[in-house]
């Protein structure tokens, strides 16, 4: 409603502050004929025209920008997956667009809001796209979002022509993402099928303070509940904790000397 409300008001604006410029115009057009300055209405007119294009073009941009963030940020506020559409196995019969050559066919994926597609492979019934993009990840419990796999034949003098489709519900994401294996989806009795993986993006870290900006608490749901979250040994932790810890621990006895030092200067 508020983005309803806000595009009139803009509109508005916009005629008050063409209004007050025309007449500023004609009333600088008034007083330079009174002086017979013809140079004078020519400025004041080219004046007009450059403000009124540029107040109306930084309005319409910044309003473009404000927009443009507030999308992007909706999309990428959550968790983040990358999906991959490896290869097509297409059979002949069904896939048969075209009189001389073979199918040139891509694969367009929808996932909540967002679209992804490949680049198109040409006449192959077995294409190669080797394709990675990055998404947002919406597998809410009670609210989740399915991924959507369509696959299109790129045809240059007609419209795309849709050769088949899959679909992957929120849970099966799920399992797949803590697989982290790739697997076959079928896009039709007899049409053919295709191969995707979906993993899920590492969390990044502040360096100030090496906390998690994001909150990926995804594996830690489908987690058994008898399953004990015990610390890794110290032979089996990453090579960064192993960092921190030992840079915490050099900063406690660091601290612990100084302490100590000046014990003994005050005695």
């Amino acid at each position: 409603m508020g983005v309803l409300f806000f595009f009139p008001v803009v509109r508005i604006f916009l005629f008050l502050l063409k209004m007050v410029l025309y007449i500023a115009l004609l009333v600088g057009t008034w007083y330079s004929w009174k002086k017979f300055n013809i140079q004078k209405i020519k400025s004041n007119y080219y004046k007009l025209v450059s403000s009124l294009n540029g107040s109306i073009g930084s309005a319409i941009s910044t309003l473009g920008t404000s927009l443009g963030v507030l999308g992007l940020g909706n999309y990428f506020e959550e968790k983040e997956c990358t999906i991959e559409i490896l290869s097509a196995d297409m059979e002949k019969e069904p896939n048969k667009y075209d009189l001389l050559s073979k199918p040139d066919c891509y694969v367009r994926v929808k996932h909540h809001n967002c679209i992804r597609r490949t680049q198109t492979e040409g006449n192959t019934y077995h294409p190669k796209f080797l394709f990675s993009a990055r998404m947002p990840l919406k597998t809410n419990k009670g609210n989740g979002k399915g991924f959507i796999f369509v696959v299109l034949e790129d045809d240059v003098l007609s419209e795309h022509k849709i050769m088949g489709r899959a679909y992957i519900s929120a849970e099966r994401a799920e399992k797949l993402i803590l697989s982290g294996e790739k697997t076959s989806l079928s896009i039709g009795d007899g049409i053919g099928e295709i191969e995707i993986r979906i993993t899920l993006i590492e969390p990044d870290y502040d360096k100030g303070d090496k906390k998690l900006l994001k909150d990926y608490d995804l594996q830690e749901e489908l987690k058994p509940a008898d399953e004990t979250h015990s610390e890794k040994p110290a032979s089996k932790q990453s090579p960064f904790m192993k960092i921190v810890k030992s840079e915490s621990g050099l900063k406690q006895i660091r601290n612990k000397s100084m302490v100590s030092i000046r014990k003994q200067k005050v005695i």
